[in-house]
């Protein structure tokens, strides 16, 4: 349980499933993040009371990333060049570093403030940004000099979110691109090694590796024929990526958005949620049936977030105000 000063606004596990990092736009805008061993949360502070858009823990599960979007109708130009870029965090020694552009001004002209998106390498040696409105880029920061190594350019529109993930093995970065596609990028190089698309009509909500980097799955909404007029149905593509061919696509029985999903740590399965629905779905990735329909915290309250945590212990399902915590080594037993 939390309280009625908070609002959640996503969650996210560290690598080693000890702590929960939860969004929070409650009062202000903060980052509880939960001691996994003792129930207790610490509130962090964003470093301006702007909207947190995502936070990503380092592999090695020392630093913290949040990105922000910065509303610029408050922002009067005397102050531009004092507009953070990415919050850092040092958990270990709870010191904070701000990343900044060499120019800000010249990059606030040409672009947006707005950090959509934030996510660590697995090696911790990188911190991807995606940031921008109608231009996305996505930067990528050497954590060794917190210098900007380079910037790929995905030339994706999004005002809301851009979603993008590391595989595994650490050598692909899976993004958003224009015209709804997703990109693999090869992170050493910089280059683009392809792309998929099935045609996205609609924005793609979230993206994910399977834990063996074999399998990319990509939640996605489009118009549906079959469904009611001006409404959008939620679906899961699972692309293989040795045959750039989607292995299986997962399909809702209702006419509603999908609002998130996550990867059990074997692979075995998804859980993901539509966004006004009250309970989350756990798929199985071989069959691509239907495992099991796990409750959200509370009744009628719909779920905003599901996690696995990295140590197979935990699946956490959040509502506004709640997070549940499900044994996620007993899925598939329940049935």
């Amino acid at each position: 349980m939390l309280d009625n000063r908070v609002n959640v606004n996503g969650i996210r596990f560290s690598p080693d499933g000890q702590k929960l990092g939860v969004i929070n736009q409650g009062v202000s805008w903060t980052i509880h993040i939960w001691d996994m061993k003792t129930r207790t949360f610490k509130p962090l502070r964003a470093a301006r009371n702007e909207p947190i858009s995502s936070l990503a823990f380092s592999g090695d599960g020392r630093y913290l990333a949040m990105g922000q979007r910065i509303n610029m109708g408050v922002v009067d130009f005397n102050t531009v060049k004092d507009l953070v870029d990415m919050d850092l965090v040092d958990l270990t020694t709870g010191g904070r570093r701000m990343l900044q552009r060499k120019e800000p001004l010249s990059f606030l002209l040409n672009t947006s403030p707005k950090v959509l998106a934030v996510a660590f390498s697995p090696d911790s040696a990188y911190l991807a940004c995606a940031r921008g409105n109608f231009d996305v880029q996505i930067e990528l920061w050497n954590t060794n000099t917190w210098g900007l190594t380079r910037t790929l350019d995905t030339k994706a529109v999004n005002t809301d979110y851009h979603p993008m993930a590391y595989s595994p093995d650490g050598k692909y970065l899976a993004t958003e691109m224009r015209k709804a596609a997703i990109g693999l990028w090869d992170v050493a190089t910089g280059t683009l090694v392809s792309t998929l698309s099935e045609g996205y009509g609609g924005y793609i909500k979230e993206i994910a590796y399977s834990p063996d980097s074999r399998y990319l799955a990509v939640a996605f909404n489009k118009r549906w024929s079959a469904s009611k007029a001006g409404t959008e149905k939620g679906f899961i593509d699972i692309w293989d990526t040795n045959t750039g061919q989607i292995f299986k696509t997962i399909a809702w029985d209702s006419d509603s958005r999908i609002g998130g999903l996550s990867y059990s740590p074997d692979g075995k399965y998804i859980a993901a949620f539509l966004q006004r629905e009250d309970y989350v779905r756990i798929w199985d990735v071989a069959s691509g049936s239907q495992a099991e329909t796990l409750r959200g915290p509370v009744i009628d309250s719909p779920v905003v977030g599901v996690a696995f945590s990295p140590d197979g212990k935990y699946m956490a399902v959040a509502s506004e105000q709640y997070i549940k915590l499900y044994d996620a080594r007993k899925i598939g037993k329940w049935l």
